[in-house]
């Protein structure tokens, strides 16, 4: 963040390139012309800019400014993804508030005159509400659909839904969305409003407002859910299951820590990664294991276990060599359960293992894992 202030001007030959958007100060020396440059704008809520140039001595050279992809209808140089709906309004350049010609190169919009102290620049760029969608050749980002607001990405947390799972909630593609700044919220940002629907069984949903936030921001608020892509057809909505048994579970592991082990969510196959899930970071070929603990005892006869598949930079998940689960009896030892079937390893699936109902205050599941491979669990069901 400290070097920041040096990239929001540049220099080049008898030209001065504005490539960031900052209310602030600067001086520049062209061609031996001290030049100062004092930028005033609320951007990127706002997308009214204005830049007062005031050379020490009148004189000829460029200002080149940066006109940002979004401006041009382009979510990203490539054909990932794309806006939706192109907008409508077009940005617009002006000097001494009259409009001028410029020439779009490399795109930066270079303005060439004399400039003298006092002359304005003012930009204006739209700041529509544009629907991000993905290629088809990204399979999690099917049916969904991303919000931009001028160069901000936006993310649905739980905390402004009603502090309710925004997995199980979609938007139509042609939805109103409305822009409204918060000055009390996160330190003053725009949030995004729209109607939506909740799905609350297969194929039946309700009408829910969903309350969009930058997706800098989030995380702020304590444990939350959140979600960037949100689907506009409930195909592609998550449906939370509710386990009351796992609701008193306590969860431990030889990682030293546990996350996304029982948030309800089915994947859709072992590479769904949408959701969170559990995984032996960095664990290969060795025996680790994972537990659930209770307060008082339970009694157990059915464990259902989805395995990770993925391809990761820092290490690869498959389903481990072999697994077993055992429970700690009442002179806390850890014996095996009495199982009625085998261990499968079956990816995309839950490897269900129904076995002789004990009662406990812990199970445990113990896996070998692959060398060279480390593994994670999506969901760990237990009745």
């Amino acid at each position: 963040m400290a070097s920041v202030s040096g990239y929001v001007y540049a220099i080049g030959s008898n030209a001065i390139y504005v490539n960031l958007f900052a209310t602030s100060d600067a001086k520049i020396d062209v061609s031996g012309n001290n030049i100062a440059l004092v930028q005033k704008t609320d951007y990127p809520w706002d997308g009214n800019i204005k830049l007062k140039v005031n050379p020490e001595q009148e004189a000829k050279f460029e200002m080149a400014i940066r006109i940002p992809g979004w401006v041009q209808n382009q979510a990203v140089p490539s054909g990932l993804y794309h806006f939706l709906n192109p907008a409508n309004e077009n940005y617009t350049i002006r000097v001494n508030g009259k409009t001028v010609k410029y020439k779009l190169i490399n795109g930066y919009a270079t303005l060439e005159k004399s400039w003298k102290a006092g002359d304005e620049i003012e930009i204006n760029f739209p700041m529509e509400v544009q629907k991000v969608v993905a290629s088809d050749s990204v399979l999690n980002n099917r049916n969904k659909m991303a919000f931009q607001r001028g160069p901000v990405v936006y993310c649905f947390e739980d905390k402004d839904n009603q502090n309710e799972s925004v997995f199980d909630k979609c938007v139509d593609t042609q939805v109103i969305v409305t822009a409204n700044y918060n000055e009390q919220l996160l330190g003053g940002i725009v949030t995004l409003q729209m109607n939506g629907h909740k799905q609350v069984a297969e194929q039946k949903t309700e009408d829910f407002t969903l309350t969009a936030i930058p997706y800098y921001v989030w995380n702020n608020r304590g444990t939350a859910s959140m979600k960037i892509w949100t689907p506009y057809s409930v195909e592609a909505t998550t449906l939370k299951e509710e386990n009351p048994l796992l609701k008193k579970a306590q969860m431990q592991a030889s990682t030293g820590w546990v996350s996304g082990l029982q948030d309800g969510f089915d994947p859709k196959n072992s590479s769904d990664v949408d959701k969170s899930y559990f995984y032996w970071w960095l664990r290969e070929g060795t025996e680790e294991w994972i537990e659930y603990r209770f307060d008082e005892i339970v009694e157990i006869s059915q464990a259902s276990v989805y395995w990770v598949k993925m391809n990761h930079y820092d290490v690869n998940y498959d389903a481990p060599e072999h697994w077993k689960l055992m429970y700690q009896n009442t002179k806390n030892e850890w014996v095996p359960v009495d199982n009625n079937n085998f261990y499968e390893l079956q990816l995309d699936q839950y490897n269900t293992v129904n076995f002789i109902p004990v009662k406990t205050k812990a199970i445990r599941l113990y896996a070998k894992l692959k060398p060279e491979f480390s593994c994670g669990i999506h969901e760990w069901k237990i009745k």
